[in-house]
């Protein structure tokens, strides 16, 4: 089963990547489009009475050309004190450097992620943003996340959003394959691909009024990812994540 959730985080990542590079309808459509995503999966939780452990907001900004990355660095660092330098690795030509405020407010962590690329006439630099709650409380509404990336230099309309949230919920008689199919259902989704063990299942699906699909390795469009996970050591309870377009971390 270790082995079937490395492969999964694998896929994922491959995924991920791939998503990153096919983006390109940053438009106020899709904005709308996020907020959708959001309250369809929170409204979803509520109804099948989930209880949210944690979600987490992940804004990929367009990669952009710096001269000399250590003053983008300490300009960065300058401008916003709150956040402080937590993790820098360099390989090779890469830089990935990590900016946490960790106490933003209650319960709700920010991360600043860029990874700089050296090249002939200076660096190409990908910025991520992060809104990670550790404790389930509802997502801020739209204009404050609006408000906070314009307050922060990224550009929501040219970015891609990945938002994922994570529930509990009583181990229902049906199978995990039914019941994440029955959850595809409830979006209003159409189920493409599905990966099924014994104590997890993972499924991919498109909804046709969400904008911000990705290509998956068989050439189709998805925008949603549920994944159903038994965890015998919460006792009968089943651990839900669901994402849009696809889960970003390990499930």
């Amino acid at each position: 089963m270790n082995k079937m959730y490395s492969v999964c985080f694998l896929l994922l990542i491959f995924i991920f990547c791939g998503a990153l590079f096919a983006f390109d309808k940053g438009t106020s459509e899709n904005d709308s489009t996020f907020y959708n995503q959001i309250s369809a999966f929170q409204e979803l939780v509520e109804r099948n009475k989930m209880t949210v452990t944690d979600w987490h907001v992940r804004i990929k900004s367009k990669t952009e050309r710096v001269e000399d990355f250590s003053l983008e660095l300490n300009s960065f660092e300058t401008d916003f004190s709150e956040f402080k330098r937590t993790a820098v690795e360099e390989n090779g030509n890469y830089i990935h450097v990590t900016f946490t405020n960790g106490f933003y407010e209650e319960e709700i962590r920010e991360n600043i992620k860029m990874l700089a690329t050296k090249t002939s006439d200076g660096y190409e630099i990908e910025k991520t943003y992060e809104l990670i709650s550790s404790d389930g409380p509802v997502m801020k509404d739209e204009q404050w996340l609006e408000d906070r990336m314009d307050k922060l230099g990224i550009d929501l309309q040219s970015s891609m959003p990945f938002y994922e949230l994570t529930a509990e919920m009583d181990d229902s008689s049906q199978d995990l394959v039914v019941e994440a199919e029955r959850f595809i259902s409830e979006l209003g989704a159409t189920k493409l691909e599905a990966l099924d063990e014994k104590t997890f299942v993972s499924l991919s699906a498109y909804h046709e009024e969400w904008m911000n699909g990705i290509a998956t390795s068989g050439d189709k469009e998805m925008n949603v990812q549920i994944a159903l996970r038994e965890n015998q050591e919460l006792g009968s309870r089943t651990t839900v994540t669901f994402g849009t377009p696809i889960i970003t971390t390990e499930y």
